[in-house]
């Protein structure tokens, strides 16, 4: 656990286990005694698991909170200048730091970002790093991975919507932070390095597509205004008819009736099982 290096004189690493089935809760015990372990019955979700964590952080009152996937390799001086970032301002309530890909070290996945309606602008992606995003600027855009967020700040916005069970709650919380008032801003020397393969092991599975779909509609009505929802709704229906005919056409008939499941969520959800039945299911049925 790269974590476990982290050049900074005072942090505390807490993992919440989501009902994993390969022994990970007894390996983070046996190897890490000294890291705050939760333990979680069943697959809670992405958000929940990350809230029930930050409940537990919140009882220690840090200054700042870092929400972190399991396959993130982290740079031992990454934390020290994410916090120097974060002290630039009091009003920067966000922090992203550069992420690369794993298996191509110099080759940067996320550099920063700004969320737009039909597709947010990633900045750095698949390029390889020449120091052409070494400057720390303002974003409006948190990256899944890795997201640092001061206290007061999460405090004064909430936790992470636990209606999304798997995204998009880092788009999410990103705007929820900026019409509280705060900003986002991008920490190009605090460098971390993504495996990519968390919780969908890389796949872009039915189960990926179900809840691309379904949270997609969900992120449009919570925070679309009337005029942004009427266009959300019109490049959806195409978007949707397009991806669903082919997925039929190259006889992937799983991700085709994901698709149809995610919209039927937003009219009879009661018709469905629970987003954590959801998963096993689709697990099993891929």
């Amino acid at each position: 656990m790269s974590l476990k290096n982290v050049d900074y004189p005072r942090f505390e690493i807490i993992v919440v286990d989501n009902a994993s089935t390969d022994g990970s809760q007894i390996s983070v015990k046996e190897t890490f005694p000294d890291i705050t372990l939760i333990e979680s019955r069943e697959n809670m979700g992405f958000g929940p698991g990350l809230n029930a964590g930050l409940r537990k952080a919140k009882t220690r009152a840090p200054d700042y909170v870092l929400c972190m996937n399991n396959d993130v390799i982290v740079d031992k001086d990454f934390l020290k200048e994410m916090v120097k970032v974060g002290e630039m301002g009091a009003k920067i309530g966000g922090l992203a730091p550069m992420e690369y890909v794993h298996d191509d070290p110099d080759r940067i996945n996320y550099a920063g970002g700004i969320m737009r309606p039909f597709g947010d602008k990633i900045f750095g992606h698949g390029k390889i790093d020449r120091g052409q995003f070494s400057l720390i600027r303002g974003i409006s855009l948190l990256s899944g991975p890795a997201m640092m967020i001061k206290t007061d700040a999460l405090l004064n916005t909430g936790l992470f919507d636990e209606r999304f069970f798997y995204g998009p709650e880092d788009r999410d919380i990103a705007l929820r932070l900026r019409k509280s008032g705060y900003f986002i801003a991008f920490a190009p020397a605090a460098k971390i390095w993504h495996k990519r393969r968390g919780a969908t092991n890389g796949v872009y599975s039915p189960l990926t597509v179900y809840f691309s779909i379904r949270n997609s509609l969900l992120f449009a009505k919570k925070h679309d205004n009337v005029f942004n929802l009427i266009m959300f709704a019109m490049y959806f229906s195409l978007s949707f008819y397009c991806r669903v005919m082919m997925f039929l056409f190259c006889g992937r008939i799983g991700h085709a009736k994901a698709a149809l499941r995610g919209v039927l969520w937003h009219m009879s959800p009661e018709l469905l099982p629970s987003d954590s039945q959801m998963v096993i299911i689709m697990t099993k049925n891929k």
